[in-house]
């Protein structure tokens, strides 16, 4: 009866122990992984970049222009087809300075700016006359394609007393075309920049893409 007794004793025991976790099989047992070695991992290269330490290797945007004639434009695009290069014709309207005009004074009246066109004659000055700006007059001295011979000519009127200013002659809207181009490599860019394209204004200079 006493083993009887061990044994019912012992079933109920490791009932108990199934029923709370604590017994453990072979199957159950943790399993120890090895440490994560952190050094050795590499990240999974994501898209290509340009590379920043070959700046050549980028594509840089330009623009070719002015062009003031529509043949030049049209030959400087075939030029840059045979060199395999797009591009895309863009037009403007630019303001051109004609010239610069040396005036004296503000006159109310054209009978005031005569008068004093008078006392011009009398120190010998000729050439002059009388125009009107906007609500007043004024007497023109002269006309000079080029500003530093305009300044010139007014520094000279003020030695002799005559106060003067230059004032840039009416600008005319003219249209000038321009070629938006992409250039993959510099050493090709540098040599459009020595090209002759028609005229001595149509250079090329860089522009932000997009």
């Amino acid at each position: 009866m006493k083993a009887v007794f061990w044994v019912l004793i012992l079933v109920n025991l490791g009932l108990l122990l199934w029923a709370t976790g604590h017994y453990e099989t072979g199957n159950d047992a943790p399993i120890r992984r090895p440490p994560i070695q952190y050094e050795h991992m590499a990240l999974v290269p994501g898209l290509p970049e340009q590379n920043s330490e070959n700046p050549e290797a980028r594509t840089i945007c330009y623009e070719l222009g002015p062009f003031m004639r529509s043949a030049d434009v049209e030959q400087a695009g075939q030029r840059l087809a045979r060199m395999g290069l797009g591009y895309k014709r863009e037009q403007r309207h630019e303001q051109v300075v004609e010239g610069y005009r040396v005036l004296m004074g503000r006159f109310v009246s054209e009978d005031q700016a005569q008068l004093a066109r008078q006392g011009l004659v009398k120190k010998g000055f000729r050439g002059h006359y009388v125009v009107r700006l906007g609500r007043h007059y004024s007497i023109a001295l002269g006309f000079f394609r080029q500003l530093p011979k305009a300044e010139d000519f007014m520094n000279k009127l003020k030695i002799k007393k005559i106060d003067a200013r230059i004032k840039v002659r009416t600008q005319t809207k003219e249209r000038r075309d321009w070629l938006q181009i992409q250039i993959p490599q510099k050493e090709l860019a540098n040599k459009l920049q020595g090209m002759d394209w028609g005229h001595a204004e149509t250079r090329l200079v860089t522009h932000p893409c997009g």
